[in-house]
């Protein structure tokens, strides 16, 4: 059964102005019914700090002590810190205040002072505010290393491949050390 040429464009035409109808009517629903639930991004209302504030866990960090021989052997970049430099990085703070007074955790030179999970960008924040507008490349011409209380410390993500934990490599974040 052949279809008439004109009749084909009235059908034609008449798709077109189904789908136009249903395109318009879910604009139409979207300008008198707008969604609320959604957070925009050009927002400032109360609530919308907490979606905004919170941070995705997407590390673990690795705070490790080092003996200053090895830090000058090694060549590493030191970086004094002082307690303002921790203002916005607590954890980081709490970490190299930590104790381990284990004689045989000392491996190399160096040793796990502890771990903890995070979210990447405080690292990269941390090694920022540390530079003291600086670059990064003219803070760290090599490995930094943090000089906080006359102690040494590094502080390595699992992304960086730098963990000495067992089970907390590349991505697992259930380790224990």
């Amino acid at each position: 059964m052949k279809i008439p040429a004109s009749n084909l464009k009235l059908i034609v035409i008449f798709s077109i102005i189904v789908v136009l109808g249903i395109a318009g009517g879910f604009s139409l629903y979207g300008i008198l019914f707008p969604a609320k639930d959604l957070p925009s991004v050009h927002s400032s209302s109360p609530g919308d700090h907490l979606v905004q504030g919170q941070k995705v866990i997407d590390t673990n960090f690795e705070i490790q002590e080092w003996n200053l021989s090895k830090v000058h052997k090694m060549n590493m970049t030191m970086i004094l810190l002082n307690r303002d430099d921790f203002a916005d990085f607590p954890e980081f703070e709490r970490s190299m205040q930590g104790v381990n007074n284990d004689p045989v955790a000392w491996n190399y030179g160096s040793r796990v002072v502890t771990w903890f999970q995070g979210n990447e960008s405080d690292l990269y924040r941390f090694y920022d505010a540390a530079c003291k507008n600086k670059t990064r490349a003219e803070c760290f011409p090599s490995s930094p290393v943090f000089e906080y209380h006359g102690q040494y410390y590094t502080i390595f993500s699992d992304r960086m491949g730098s963990h000495r934990l067992a089970g907390c490599e590349q991505g697992n974040y259930n380790c224990t050390g």
